[in-house]
This record gives C-alpha cells, sequence and structure tokens, in this order.
C-alpha cells in the first residue's frame, strides 16, 4: 500500500489525490452494485448474501432446465408481468441479460389477453421463455394463469413470482411450466439473485415455510452454482471493499485530470465473482455522454489473446496444431524464403526474429500522399468490397499484398524477444484453412456465443448503436474521419476490420466471461472449451533462459516483478508468477491471476482525440489500479486476521 501511496503523491501531489477523492462519487456514472458497503461489517455483508440467495426457492425444474446451459442454442425471452403503468426494465432483466443475450419485454397486466396472437408470432419450440411477475393483484390472477398456460404449450417456460398474492393458483398441475422460483417479496437485490440462480451464479437451496398449492413446507430443490459469474460485494470474495473503491476511484479521477482519457471502466472479478464493476467520465470530451457498463470498446492487442489464441488453443487441443513444428507447416508461403524454418513455439512467444510491424496503408499512398489509383473507392463493389472506414472501400486484392509484405520482410538478426503484431495478421487465415470455417464464424460459434459473450465482435458499427461505442482517435494521416465502431487499427482495417492482431470489440462483462475461462484453466459456464494441459502450458513463460518472459501469445511479469516498485513493475508487482495478460494500444488493459483467482479489467479510449496522448503511461493509471486490487485483498486478510 505504501508504494501504491508514494505513486499517487508522485503524479498529482496530496491535494490533488484529495480532491479527485471527493469527485469520485460525482465523476462515478454506475451503481456500486449493493449500496454503503463501507459501514458493513464484512460478515454482515457475506451474511446478507447467503440469506438472500435462501429466501429464494426452486419448486420446480424439469430435466434440470436451471441453471441454464448451452446458450448458443436457444433464443431466451423474458417477459415481465407487472402493474407499472411505466413499463421499464426490471433489475431482474437487467441481471438476466449480464449473462447472455435476451430479448425483454414488459407487459401490463391489462394486456395479456391480447396477446395470443403474439406468443404464435414471436415464440418457437426450442425457445425459453422466463416470466416474472411482481406483485400481481388477487383479481388478476387469471388473466395471468391463461397467459403462461398458452405459453408453455409453445416453449420450455421459467415462471418467477415475485410477492404474488394467491400464488397458489399459478402452481397448478396445468400451467406446468418447466422450472418454478419463488420470493416472498420483490426488492431489487431478490430480483438479482433470482437472475443469478436462473443462470447459475448461485446456487439456490432455499425451501418454502408454508404450504403453496401442491407444494407442501419444507419445499425447494437444490441448483447448481458458481459455473457463471455471481454479482456480488468485494467482502464475499475476500477483499476490503474500502480500500478497493478508495484506491480504483482516486487514480482513475486523476487520469481524468490529467486528460490521459476521457473516460473509463474498471471490473474486478475474484473466485468466480464480479465485485467491482465502476465507470468514470465520459465518451468524449464534450461530456455529452456518461461512459456506462453496457459500453463497447475497441480492444486494440487484447484481440491477440481473445481472438486467435483461443482458437489456436482449441486446435491444438485437436492436435491439429503443434507448437513445436514449423509455422511453414501451417503457412505455406513462407516455404523456400528465410522464414521457413521458424518454429510456431517461437512465433507465439514473440522470438520469432519477425519485424515488430509494417505500416501497410502507407504503401497505398504516393510520394504526394494521395492514394495510389484502384486501390480504393468511394463506393462499395464486388472490386472495392472491404470498408476501411465511412465511403472508403479497398481493392479485394489487396490483402494478397499485405500477406506478400509479411512474407518479404526482413528477419531481425538476432533471435531474441521482440514484440511482432505480424503473425497475427496470418493466424485467421491460418485458422480458416485447417477449420473450413470463417476465422470470426468460428470463433463466434465455438467460443463467444457459448460463453454468452454476444458484444465480443468485429466491426461494432454494424451491430450496436453509436451511443453505445466509445469512439477512439481522429485519424488525420490515412481515414480522416473519427473512428467511431471502426477499429482504430489502420493494419487491422485494412483487412474488414477482421483481424488476429486487433480488430474485436467488447463490453467489460463479455470481455470478463473469456478470461474467467482462462482463469479456470480452460472451462465456464459448465463446459470445457481448453484442457488444462493446453492452458498451462501456454500461460508459462517460454523461454526464460533467452529473458524472454512471455508465454504462448500471453503477457507475463517481468523477471523479479514482485521486487520492483510500482514505477518500474508490470504488470502490479502483487501478481503472481502464474498470471498472464496483455494490454491494447487503446487504452485497454486485462489481466488474470490464477493463484488469486483475480481478473482485473481496465478499458479507455486514451487514443481519444489522438493517439499522441501518452498521460495514460506517465501516471502509470492502469498499474496503479491494479496493485490497488492487491493491497484491499491484503487489507481484508489482515482486518479478519486481526478480528479473530
Amino acid at each position: 500500500m505504501i508504494r501504491l501511496y508514494l505513486l499517487v503523491v508522485l503524479i498529482c501531489f496530496s491535494s490533488l489525490v484529495l480532491k479527485a477523492q471527493e469527485q469520485s462519487h460525482k465523476n462515478c456514472n454506475s451503481h456500486p452494485i449493493e449500496l454503503s458497503l463501507h459501514t458493513k461489517t464484512a460478515d454482515l455483508i457475506i451474511q446478507n448474501s447467503k440469506k438472500m440467495a435462501d429466501s429464494i426457492c426452486v419448486l420446480e425444474n424439469r430435466n434440470d432446465l436451471i441453471p441454464i446451459y448451452n446458450l448458443e442454442k436457444n433464443k431466451i425471452v423474458s417477459i415481465s408481468i407487472n402493474t407499472d403503468t411505466t413499463q421499464v426494465i426490471s433489475p431482474f432483466q437487467q441481471m438476466l441479460k449480464k449473462y447472455t443475450k435476451i430479448e425483454c419485454y414488459q407487459f401490463h397486466v391489462d394486456s395479456l389477453n391480447k396477446k395470443t396472437d403474439w406468443i404464435d408470432i414471436n415464440l418457437k419450440s426450442n425457445d425459453i421463455v422466463i416470466f416474472s411477475l411482481r406483485n400481481i393483484s388477487d383479481n388478476k390472477i387469471d388473466l395471468v394463469d391463461n397467459f403462461i398456460s398458452n405459453t408453455t404449450t409453445a416453449s420450455e417456460t421459467i415462471a418467477v413470482l415475485f410477492n404474488t398474492p394467491n400464488s397458489e393458483i399459478l402452481v397448478k398441475e396445468n400451467n406446468n411450466p418447466s422450472s418454478l422460483l419463488f420470493a416472498k417479496t420483490s426488492t431489487e437485490q431478490v430480483q438479482k439473485t433470482a437472475a443469478q440462480i436462473i443462470f447459475g451464479g448461485i446456487s439456490s437451496k432455499g425451501v418454502l415455510d408454508h404450504e403453496l398449492g401442491k407444494y407442501p413446507a419444507k419445499s425447494g430443490k437444490i441448483t447448481k452454482g458458481e459455473i457463471r459469474f455471481q454479482y456480488t460485494s468485494p467482502e464475499v470474495a475476500g477483499i476490503d471493499s474500502e480500500t478497493l473503491h478508495k484506491t480504483i476511484d482516486s487514480v482513475a479521477n486523476v487520469g481524468l485530470k490529467f486528460n490521459a482519457f476521457p473516460g473509463c471502466q474498471v471490473l474486478v472479478a475474484k473466485d468466480r465473482k464480479i465485485i467491482y464493476h465502476e465507470c468514470f467520465g465520459y465518451h468524449s470530451y464534450n461530456k455529452l455522454l456518461p461512459v456506462l457498463p453496457n459500453d463497447i470498446y475497441d480492444l486494440a492487442s487484447v484481440t491477440k489473446i481473445t481472438g486467435p489464441l483461443p482458437a489456436i488453443m482449441q486446435l491444438a487441443d485437436n492436435g491439429k496444431i503443434n507448437m513445436d513444428e514449423k509455422f511453414s507447416l501451417y503457412w505455406k508461403d513462407f516455404k523456400r524464403t528465410d522464414k521457413e524454418d521458424i518454429i510456431f513455439r517461437d512465433v507465439l512467444a514473440h522470438q520469432a526474429q519477425l519485424k515488430p510491424w509494417i505500416a501497410f496503408w502507407k504503401n497505398t499512398v504516393d510520394s504526394s500522399n494521395q492514394f495510389k489509383k484502384r486501390t480504393y473507392s468511394y463506393r462499395q463493389s464486388r472490386k472495392y468490397p472491404v470498408e476501411v472506414a465511412p465511403h472508403m472501400f479497398l481493392n479485394k486484392n489487396y490483402r494478397k499484398k499485405i500477406y506478400k509484405a509479411i512474407k518479404k520482410s526482413e528477419l531481425l538478426p538476432e533471435k531474441h524477444y521482440k514484440y511482432s503484431g505480424l503473425s497475427f495478421y496470418l493466424f485467421p487465415k491460418m485458422i480458416e484453412n485447417i477449420t473450413n470455417n470463417t476465422y470470426d464464424d468460428f470463433i463466434k460459434n465455438e467460443l463467444y456465443k457459448p460463453l454468452g459473450a454476444y458484444t465480443l465482435d468485429f466491426n461494432a458499427y454494424k451491430n450496436f448503436s453509436t451511443d453505445r461505442i466509445i469512439p477512439t482517435e481522429y485519424d488525420n494521416d490515412f481515414r480522416n474521419t473519427l473512428l467511431h465502431g471502426y477499429v482504430d487499427d489502420e493494419g487491422c482495417a485494412m483487412m474488414g476490420g477482421i483481424s488476429g492482431n486487433a480488430g474485436l470489440f467488447s463490453t467489460a462483462n463479455d470481455l470478463a466471461k473469456l478470461i474467467q475461462m482462462y482463469v479456470q484453466m480452460g472451462e465456464y459456464g459448465g463446459r470445457r472449451y481448453i484442457s488444462e494441459k493446453t492452458m498451462r502450458k501456454f500461460t508459462k513463460t517460454q523461454f526464460p533462459e533467452n529473458n524472454n518472459r512471455r508465454g504462448l501469445g500471453f503477457d507475463k511479469p517481468l523477471f523479479g516483478n514482485d521486487t520492483l516498485s510500482l514505477q518500474e513493475c508490470y504488470p502490479a508487482y502483487g501478481a503472481s508468477k502464474e498470471s498472464f495478460g496483455h494490454s491494447g494500444f487503446t487504452g485497454t488493459f486485462v489481466w488474470a491471476d490464477p493463484k488469486e483467482q483475480l481478473i482485473y479489467i481496465f478499458l479507455s479510449n486514451r487514443v481519444h482525440p489522438s493517439r499522441k496522448s501518452r498521460e495514460i503511461y506517465k501516471k502509470n493509471i492502469r498499474t496503479a489500479i491494479h496493485q490497488g486490487i492487491y493491497d484491499a485483498i491484503r487489507v481484508f486478510k489482515e482486518k479478519n486476521s486481526t478480528a479473530n
């Protein structure tokens, strides 16, 4: 903790830190998962969390529908039936949407008799429909009963009864929902807890304290939990919330004060629990749109470990790739070149003597800085299909020139660690050749959709409103436009926004699902994606004898990192030797620590409006926050050891 405070003093002087702390909640745009945490004892918070889960009873669970598995195989629809005059998404539905893509509807109870046709039009037999009923009065029960009865014949249904008098009418044999949950109250936390039970973030052990229809007192089924994230308080995961909030709030506000970025967000998960996710600042310096938890960021080089790398690990598991074979075995273009004998392991460990990068776009302009003929068009066509920016389309054959430039690039003179992104331009095509599937379809179908990470995607402008997408820089050199939903990286843009070196966009929450799968050594949501053996191989330092800290694709801590000061270390000096992660040029950073079962995600647009901004590095923002998390873990342990 002392080293953290020394850094804060160095970067902003003590008076500025105090001001930043005073402003922290003014600049924070998301709400803490629970309020007034700092005034509660850890034991009370943990006890309340357990009581909340035990207050919800699972009365029916045919075919073990809860928790829901196989997220990619079913459309999931949530229908909230209530008496609210303003039909807004409920806390229950908000929590459901954290787990996967959900179609959410809000129906006033009086409108149900007009919704019969809606069922036939919108629902199919393989859909899962989640009903939530809140505060339904006695004289409206029959309307609800008829509506649910009609739906159970069309789809698998889950019914959740919140504070509904005469609930016994809704648990008749003829309604027959696949799963039925009951809660006496409908508070925000009860609703959120019920949603987490449905997706396996929390197990259900609650039992009825009274008879309810056909269910006698003490009825209640146990369901499986901890297969996906639980959303809870820091103390539940052994983290001191006061230390955590003060440190992150202070350092994030220093970043805002010094214009390191217009806004950012921080997510922390420990022991399969997301215990902190807060936002600071705005999309841009005009301060029109505050940063919100569901905003989507350009991940930049974090793409390397979230796009091609998990696909490569899966292919290695299946025996289709061998790290100790020549890379030219999988990329034929390198045969009969000076790169023919490069070993795949060296490529992923960044010691294959490849150049760090090539400014491909500069080869498309002439000496007068004008685009060369037959390279770009203002209109999309069969000859110019590759959208690089609005009204800017690249020739369909230019991808071959990028591959050729990499093939002909000079090798570095010595075989030592030198970060290079060139091979990551090749991986997507290599993966396509092996799988006979497009690169983006393969990783979506094999990874993102089953994980419930539907915002992990390329070319965000195609699928999401710009109000949700964080802008990056104004590109004055190449595209002459503000990049908003289009990838920041020039080379990736010339690949149509779909590459292995950059290109992915995501929310922090969806990104966390993939990183949690890594922390759990290849497993998440009850499914194994990558073998534990392969995960351990790839996350291990490969060539320490060559003074190379890197894993296979993953970055690793500096050698002797735990002995370094906060100004010198990378990542935080509290991170274990087993930890791994990656940073991104746009101001992103992810780090996983299996030893502590810890995830840290920092998302920002430090390149907005110009990549010349270096304050995020000068102030060491990302590392300072990272170390603050470890300090909060230590403080929790110290407080509890003293109390005991």
